[in-house]
This record gives C-alpha cells, structure tokens and sequence, in this order.
C-alpha cells in the first residue's frame, strides 16, 4: 500500500482493522525501512550505540519552485467524467495532492517518508509536535507549500526532539536526514552521497577504530587538509569531526528491497518491515501537524491516537 496509507486516519486505522481482521498481510510503502543502508545505520545507532543517546535528529525534502501539472488539450476530460470520479475539474485531477479531498500536501507526500524514520530512530512514537507553514507561494491550492515542524520525544535515556521541513520554493541540499547523539552524527539519505557518520572529539576513537576494522564503517580522508591548515579556529567552536562512510552498497532501484520483503514474508520467510500498524502510527504521526497548523498551539499526543 502506497503511504500514506490513507488521507484520513479513520480510513488509515480501517485498514489496519481489516487487517487483523482477515489474517493478511499488508506492507505500507515506507521503502527506506528495508534499504539497506538505513538498516545497517539503525543498527549502528541501536545495537552498536555508535552515536550514544540519541538527542536530535534533523530531516528535510526542498523542492524548487515549479508550476501547477498541466495536460495536453487532446486529454481533456468532460465535466460529467470528472464528476463520476470525484474531481471538480481537470486542475484537481491532475493536481489532486494539493487539495484537502485528494491528499495531505508535501508534509505528507514527501515528509511521511522521513517522519516514519524518526519514529523507528527514537524507538516509538512522539509526546507532542509544534508547527509553522502556510499556502504563501501557491495560492491557487489548498494545502500548505511549506511547514516546519518540531517533535518532541521520550526515550529510555530522556528527551529527544526531532526538526522537519519540507519546502517546495528551493531545492537547497535536495532530501536528507541527520540523526544526533552525544557521541555522534549519522547523515543519511536515499541519495548515496549523504551517507556518514561523524564521531565527536570527546567519543572513545578506539570504539570508532574497531568498527571500521568490522567493516561497519570507513575512515574517509580529512577533507580541506590545506584550508584547516591554515585556519584559526575560534575558541567557542567544537573540534571538527571525524568523517567515516557507510560502506552498504545498493545495488537495486531504491523501492526494489521493500517489495523483496513483502514477497519474502508472503512466502513466510521473512517478517514484514513495515507492517499496517506501523504505518499507521506513522499516518497519525505526520496528519496530527496540520491540527497544530491549523490551531497554532502545540499538539499533545495521546495513547489512544495511536491505538487501533
């Protein structure tokens, strides 16, 4: 099932019934939660510790501007056509995620996929989200062209809180997430070149060090040897990182492991990486900003928001 899995969290929690339900198996289309670049790097944060407490993390999808989807003349459809199938017109039809009957805008298009990660580094669900966005550059649609939002988190070893944006006017550093420990950063993204992980000064080296002879990780060179050379480096500054690299290669379309393990949990080999419940979590996870939107104060979760 594409995620979102529904645009409504009534229909999302129906299908989740309908799960349980019928016995089913039901994969909601959070493909990073199989790529295997981000399983080899919840396992570095979860089992190996490498970043220590996780306090931070950090997500974005920027878009550039771009205008509404058009459609060739040829391909018009009738009124009556339109309104069989629930659109008010052939700008609705072929523009349909950004009204509120279609879909949820880019806070959910695009920011569900790395919000859903969120949830899987902090190891559940959030206590409270706060949020800044509006319709400011598209008037013409109806859902927000840009939202900031901010989560707040309870962890076994304390308070996390997690800052997302997603805007659609700048393609400023593309879609990429940053999670931050007292003893570490991971970067990571779909996209390769955002895959790393930063060891803080103060972080035992040697525990970095036998990771990378595991192969867990990869020493990369000292980037701007000369620059640094030549830098005074101000006193309210910490030192500068260690860089490693993430040495899992993908190999496949980025989509292709998620489908792998629905048919491998078909054939009863494998569980499924993001089952409906999960999703669906993930759906009352990211659809509850637009209340804080809307209300402009803080939204506090509850337990039964999450529960079917």
């Amino acid at each position: 099932c594409e995620k979102m899995m529904s645009n409504t969290i009534e229909a999302a929690k129906a299908i989740v019934q309908a799960q349980v339900r019928t016995g089913q198996l039901c994969q909601i289309g959070h493909q990073r939660r199989s790529n295997p670049r981000y399983r080899q790097a919840m396992d570095l944060a979860h089992k190996q510790k490498m970043f220590g407490r996780l306090t931070h993390a950090y997500g974005q999808w920027n878009r550039g501007k771009s205008e509404a989807l058009s459609w060739p003349e040829k391909y018009t459809m009738s009124d009556e056509t339109l309104k069989k199938y629930g659109y008010k017109s052939m700008d609705e039809f072929r523009n349909w995620r950004w009204f509120k009957k279609y879909g949820g805008g880019p806070i959910s298009d695009l920011g569900a996929h790395q919000i859903d990660i969120f949830n899987w580094a902090f190891g559940g669900t959030p206590r409270s989200v706060i949020a800044s966005g509006g319709t400011d550059f598209y008037p013409e649609f109806e859902m927000e062209d840009n939202v900031m939002a901010i989560y707040e988190y309870d962890t076994p070893e304390g308070v996390a809180r997690g800052y997302y944006q997603v805007l659609t006017t700048t393609s400023s550093l593309g879609f990429h997430e940053r999670f931050m420990g007292i003893e570490g950063t991971l970067s990571i993204s779909e996209n390769p070149t955002w895959n790393h992980a930063y060891r803080e000064s103060s972080a035992d080296e040697a525990k970095w060090q036998e990771w990378g002879k595991q192969g867990l990780i990869k020493k990369e060179g000292a980037e701007y040897e000369d620059e640094k050379e030549a830098v005074v480096v101000d006193a309210r500054e910490s030192p500068a990182p260690d860089k490693w690299d993430l040495p899992v290669v993908l190999d496949k379309a980025i989509h292709q492991p998620h489908l792998e393990n629905f048919f491998a949990a078909v054939r009863g080999e494998e569980e499924l990486n993001c089952p409906a419940l999960e999703g669906y979590k993930t759906c009352v996870t990211v659809k509850k900003i637009k209340e804080a939107l809307d209300s402009g104060c803080k939204y506090e979760f509850k337990p039964e928001d999450f529960a079917v």
